[in-house]
């Protein structure tokens, strides 16, 4: 506890905190002023906020190799510096935005991803637009080789390519989308296990299933518990379990 840092000093009204990928002393958020979202950066250690926005009117950002990419509140798409000088514009006609939606912007590998509440989208660098892969979207989680995404709604599992796949099979295209299988109860939890095998439960059940849907896709239960919560540890390689009161830790799963 000796080691927290309290984030009072931003004041109320703030959202979408993240850190400066550059310099982990420096964080970026989003402040409302009268009515109105604004973007700040902050030096945590220091207490210090900058004197002025850095961007105005925007719904949501990312933060890339020292760039900003964000969404205005007029459906438009922009990259800027750290400082909110604008470097470039993306997107020909403005997104159609709904008014009471939340919006979350994701960046992998210079792709442009936009989530609206549960549509989740794709922006198309030759169409100037955005494409939609699927609704009702709980999560969008990136694979450890940093080529896939998953996305996942409460009974569907699917699989976004973010590169070309050529030195394994099954061979991919950059683009591509893999639906992967439908459940009849909900997912509770998923998880990238390796960058082949996804982890997650089915009600009771822990499942790990392998995204390769060539003829049969195999899929194997871990264990039943009562009412799981997962977490997977990606640097320890361990599942965690909590199940009412009872915590649970696997072996190591992968060498």
């Amino acid at each position: 506890k000796k080691n927290l840092i309290s984030l009072d000093f931003l004041g109320k009204e703030i959202s979408y905190i993240s850190f400066d990928p550059v310099n982990s002393e420096q964080i970026f958020f989003i402040k409302q002023i009268k009515e109105k979202n604004a973007l700040f950066s902050a030096t945590y250690l220091e207490k210090e906020i900058s004197r002025s926005p850095l961007l105005e009117n925007l719904l949501a950002y990312s933060l890339l190799d020292g760039n900003l990419f964000w969404l205005d509140k007029d459906g438009f798409l922009f990259q800027s510096d750290l400082t909110g000088r604008k470097i470039s514009d993306f997107n020909r006609e403005a997104f159609s935005l709904k008014k009471e939606a939340k919006y979350e912007i994701f960046v992998f590998q210079r792709k442009i991803f936009l989530k609206e509440d549960g549509n989740f989208f794709s922006f198309n660098r030759n169409a100037q637009s955005f494409e939609k892969i699927s609704e009702k979207t709980k999560e969008v989680k990136r694979s450890p080789d940093l080529k896939k995404l998953v996305y996942f709604t409460d009974y569907e599992i699917g699989v976004f390519f973010l590169r070309d796949i050529e030195s394994e099979e099954p061979k991919r295209k950059e683009g591509e989308k893999l639906f992967l299988i439908r459940f009849s109860e909900k997912i509770e939890n998923l998880f990238w296990y390796t960058s082949h095998y996804l982890v997650f439960n089915i009600g009771n059940v822990i499942k790990i299933a392998e995204i390769d849907d060539r003829d049969r896709l195999n899929m194997y239960d871990m264990g039943q518990f009562k009412n799981p919560q997962i977490s997977w540890d990606k640097i320890d390689k361990k599942l965690y379990i909590l199940d009412g009161e009872n915590f649970y830790s696997s072996e190591k799963l992968i060498k």
